[in-house]
């Protein structure tokens, strides 16, 4: 819009200034020819400059196309201003969001590493993956089923509480952090955070969702990205996930043999493929 109506502009400037020029020689050319061009009867003279009227138009033509002109210019300049005020902003926001994620991930991997457990017999204890499959297996060795498994795993998580209960803080908050964010694709980040948790770790959490602390917010969150989609079916039966989550947390995956039937069993396995 700004280059037509400049261009628009200059086409009508010259004209204006092409007509005064012709008027000019015409008016020379006549006074040569002995025709008086200013005449000392001033009504005449009057008449003459009334002759400068289409001019006179021309040039008003002129400043209102250049008003007009400067009018679309400035608009668009300002709707470019605030594309690029609105697009810097985004992109100042998308780098402060990911410098949080990514320092909160660094901060997941110490919580992780920080979880310990008594190894027996042993001058060190078991920290980090090495602790949570230790749990786990405890948790599976004593569990009945169903509300047995619930009151094992409470007493293992009283038991560990400073380890675990920071642990799944920590895990809820990055969760939520991607969820409340203004970014666009929140999948493609709680996919970043899915990806750093090992199988123990996907067990660990589905089971604090299942009997602890997460039951509430973080079993929905945990269903609306899918986070158990990297769960290897044989654990997610053993433990009985598929009574506790919708089918959404498996990424609506299927998995065989999860039939109500199983709810039945009497002598249902805990193995974990880690």
């Amino acid at each position: 819009m700004s280059k037509l109506t400049t261009k628009a502009v200059g086409i009508g400037a010259a004209a204006a200034v092409a007509i005064w020029f012709v008027l000019v020689a015409l008016q020379g050319f006549l006074s040569a020819k002995g025709i008086v061009i200013f005449p000392a009867d001033f009504t005449l003279a009057g008449q003459f400059g009334d002759s400068f009227g289409p001019i006179n138009t021309v040039m008003a033509l002129v400043a209102a196309i250049s008003a007009t002109a400067a009018f679309f210019a400035q608009r668009e300049e300002l709707a470019r201003v605030r594309n690029d005020s609105r697009d810097e902003r985004l992109s100042s926001e998308r780098r402060d969001f990911e410098q949080t994620f990514f320092n909160l991930l660094s901060l997941f991997k110490d919580t992780l590493n920080g979880v310990t457990v008594p190894n027996p017999g042993q001058p060190q204890p078991r920290t980090g993956r090495t602790a949570i499959i230790y749990i786990i297996e405890e948790i599976g060795n004593f569990s009945g089923y169903s509300d047995f498994t619930a009151e094992v795993f409470r007493r293992y998580y009283d038991e560990y509480r400073d380890s675990l209960a920071h642990y799944f803080r920590i895990f809820y908050h990055i969760l939520k952090f991607v969820h409340n964010s203004n970014v666009e694709d929140k999948q493609f980040y709680a996919n970043l955070l899915r990806a750093t948790l090992s199988e123990p770790e996907l067990v660990i959490i589905a089971l604090n969702c299942m009997y602890g602390g997460g039951r509430r917010k973080l079993t929905p969150l945990m269903e609306k990205y899918a986070m158990l989609h990297n769960i290897s079916s044989g654990a997610a039966k053993s433990w009985q996930m598929n009574y506790h989550f919708k089918r959404a947390v498996f990424a609506n995956r299927k998995v065989s043999d999860w039939s109500s039937s199983a709810r039945k069993s009497s002598s249902p396995t805990y193995s974990i493929d880690f």
